[in-house]
């Protein structure tokens, strides 16, 4: 089979309008419920309830993206998969040749199934427990229906149509496009008709964009219109060069869409005026996703672009070896996109480097969707893939530069499991293989009594038994003491000793020991230990007038010393017995006579 099936599809449909068809409706509906144990309940996930996410197609999601290329499951179908899957309340649902899917979106479990006269190939939409489907072919079974999205029970289908696609919820309305060239709004609850209208032209087989009660869509007639979502009266309309196959994105008051004239445009949404346009190498058949103010899509040149959402200047772009009809998803910074060489691609949304890929067994031009860590995407391989739901273990701790005896604030809640949740945190502290802690709260605090290097490691383990382990090193340091603060007498008496009281604190709170030098070539040495901010006193004895200088530092019990700590004492006072007189002129005439004398006397 060509992997072009949708356009051949898109092809024989516009020859059966001219020659006429009849329209017929026909469904059946098979209820499985052995898939849905451990479904998430998790009132607080981003789900993916549509193409592309949301009413403005912004691609983007606040889920965490996979980093790796794990295969968490996949679920093989009969025929190639097109759809586009979305994922909502623990389900993930999409279509194949003529079956619509709903999974188990952690396990890939099957829930129910849907059997369709007409190919299942368009893009869901989930509305409050309900999902909008579309079945067509080329013998006029053409429909969109509504089931129960938890059963599979079918509730009401609209038949008016030809060739529909992919339909969108919006305010209790459904709006969907069709290849008769029509627009048409239902209302959600009972399919009932309330509006359409006609581009007089053929094929409009994008999913509408809705912002600010605006419905966006292109049109086969290359014209981008805007309507009034409760009554369908057009507001604007912009021509380009070729047919508009894809669905629009509405981002700050802009429209975003790619054309068959090999352009991607920008567009002020309120009025249709044009604010720029980037030509790309062919067409653009690609939806592109908005986020960090940049816009990511892809083209049948086989190149995913990164443009300025507000300039449309080219910020990267990566050549795939495949036609990109995929269009991109963004999550947790990444960018994840499907091509024509059988990848599926991840790259970082800011510089555009490649963090992996995956090969499946064929064309992907099925677009991701993603929730809770995992992306799912079709191939025409016949199977759905899902990636990542992987268990990952990580901390940080603070302050980010501890210091010892300080208490550190371990955590853990940057760890994620998007398979379940995490049920214990154990850590190593001292990297010997034992858990000296464990508990069910990703955060905890620990302390070093001495500065250095210590190695942490942390294993979480999930609702399942899953397990992973990640290793970190610490830099405990030791901050220095502060200088010592010298109080005295700043005036003495030469020969007479006088005392001084030093005190130094230490931001560790480790005992000191002092060095003081007293300015006249004698000094104390270390003395000590005492403990920080103690107060001690020493005493000293100049033996000759003049001004010195008292300099002190402290030192902490792992060697780190502090700055020096001064005080200018002068020495202007002494008394000389008559003898002394007569001590200096012996030594002055004898200078190298009665060593012994000279020193018990101070000479």
């Amino acid at each position: 089979m060509e992997k072009k099936g949708l356009r051949i599809g898109l092809a024989v449909g516009i020859v059966l309008i001219f020659f006429g068809t009849s329209i017929a409706p026909g469904l059946q509906g098979k209820n499985e419920t052995s898939g849905m144990l451990n479904q998430s309940n998790s009132s607080s996930a981003d789900w993916w309830p549509m193409f592309h996410h949301d009413l403005t197609h912004s691609g983007y999601s606040t889920s965490l993206g996979p980093i790796a290329n794990h295969v968490s499951w996949v679920y093989q179908t009969d025929m190639q998969i097109l759809s586009c899957p979305i994922v909502a309340d623990g389900k993930v649902i999409f279509g194949s040749n003529h079956k619509y899917y709903c999974l188990n979106a952690d396990t890939g479990g099957k829930i129910w199934e849907c059997l369709n006269d007409g190919w299942a190939e368009g893009n869901p939409a989930y509305e409050n427990g309900y999902v909008y489907l579309v079945s067509r072919d080329q013998y006029g079974q053409n429909k969109i229906f509504c089931l129960n999205a938890d059963t599979g029970r079918y509730l009401w289908n609209y038949t008016d149509c030809f060739w529909p696609f992919n339909p969108v919820v919006y305010d209790g309305m459904v709006f969907f496009g069709s290849l008769d060239g029509y627009v048409r709004c239902l209302d959600a609850l009972d399919g009932s008709f309330i509006w359409n209208f006609s581009t007089n032209s053929v094929g409009i087989s994008n999913a509408p964009a809705i912002s600010d009660d605006k419905v966006y869509f292109g049109a086969g007639n290359g014209r981008m219109y805007c309507l009034d979502a409760f009554n369908g009266n057009e507001i604007w309309e912009y021509l380009t060069g070729e047919k508009i196959m894809e669905s629009a994105s509405i981002a700050d008051g802009k429209i975003y869409f790619g054309s068959g004239d090999y352009n991607m445009y920008c567009l002020d949404a309120e009025t249709g005026q044009y604010i720029w346009s980037f030509t790309t190498g062919f067409v653009v058949d690609s939806t592109p996703a908005i986020a960090y103010g940049k816009i990511f899509f892809g083209s049948r040149d086989a190149t995913l672009y990164c443009l300025d959402a507000g300039t449309g200047q080219l910020k990267w772009s990566y050549a795939a070896d495949g036609e990109i009809d995929s269009s991109p998803a963004i999550a947790d910074g990444k960018v994840y996109v499907g091509s024509d060489d059988g990848r599926v691609y991840c790259f970082d949304a800011g510089t555009g480097a490649k963090i992996w890929d995956y090969t499946t067994g064929s064309y992907v031009m099925s677009s991701p969707a993603i929730a809770n860590g995992k992306i799912y995407v079709g191939s025409y391989d016949t199977t759905l893939y899902c990636l990542g739901g992987v268990l990952i273990a990580d901390f940080t701790w603070l302050p980010s530069e501890p210091t010892h005896g300080q208490g550190i604030l371990f955590n853990a809640s940057t760890s994620y499991d998007s398979n379940g949740y995490i049920s214990l945190y154990e850590w190593d502290w001292d990297y010997n293989g034992v858990y000296e802690e464990s508990s069910t709260t990703p955060t905890t605090t620990h302390l070093w009594s001495n500065p250095g290097s210590y190695t942490v490691t942390l294993r979480v383990t999930n609702n399942s038994g899953w397990t992973d382990t990640v290793t970190k090193t610490i830099t405990v340091g030791n901050q220095p003491p502060n200088p010592p603060s010298i109080s005295g007498p700043a005036a003495g008496t030469v020969r007479t000793a006088t005392e001084y009281i030093l005190s130094a604190s230490d931001p560790d709170g480790d005992n000191l020991s002092y060095y003081i030098d007293w300015g006249d070539g004698k000094n104390t040495g270390w003395i000590g230990p005492y403990a920080s901010g103690e107060e001690i006193t020493q005493s000293h004895m100049w033996l000759k007038k003049g001004t010195y200088n008292i300099s002190a530092r402290a030192k902490d019990i792992f060697g780190m010393t502090s700055g020096w700590g001064t005080l200018q004492v002068t020495m202007p006072l002494s008394y000389e017995p008559p003898h002394v007189r007569f001590f200096e002129w012996v030594f002055n005439r004898f200078p190298y006579a009665f060593p012994l004398l000279r020193q018990l006397l101070g000479y």
